[in-house]
């Protein structure tokens, strides 16, 4: 009884309690190894690739790869978090798209100052001319229209 006891203990010990996901250092390609000890080798993994790790024993990690493959990869090859050339490689595409947007707010903004030195050119001289005449027809009509309502009120008489 003790011994079954002692067997479902370190079972349970050595059995992960979850899989968690880390990625290949960076290196070009990772080999892959089809036991903990074993020079057999399943396959290679590129940097980057998320793997599933299963175990850990003797420097190897047993992981299994986005392909479905299990096999061993050395310790130091795995790591949490994404490796630098991944994030250069973000980094590298959002500077296009900010580039990119960039570069329309900068022709949007051209246009916007077009339209407005348009605005600001001012009258041509035809337009002036039209001006002065209608308020100088304007003026004289307005004299007369008064001329007209001071003759009315007062008889026909101009005061």
């Amino acid at each position: 009884m003790i011994r079954a006891s002692l067997l479902l203990i370190l079972i349970l010990i050595a059995a992960p309690a979850s899989a968690e996901t880390r990625f290949i250092a960076d290196r070009v390609l990772a080999d892959l190894y089809a036991g903990a000890t074993g020079l057999d080798v399943l396959g290679k993994l590129p940097t980057g690739t998320p793997v599933e790790v299963l175990a850990t024993e003797l420097g190897r990690v047993r992981v299994k790869a986005p392909d479905g493959r299990i096999g061993w990869v050395p310790v130091d090859l795995v790591q949490a978090e994404r490796p630098a050339q991944f994030h250069v490689l973000t980094l590298a595409e959002q500077q296009k798209r900010t580039a990119a947007e960039l570069l329309q707010v900068q022709a949007e903004l051209a246009e916007l100052r077009r339209q407005q030195d348009i605005r600001q050119e001012g009258l041509e001289w035809w337009q002036v001319v039209g001006l002065a005449i209608a308020f100088t027809a304007g003026f004289f009509l307005g004299i007369a229209w008064l001329d007209r309502r001071i003759r009315v009120r007062h008889g026909g008489f101009r005061v």
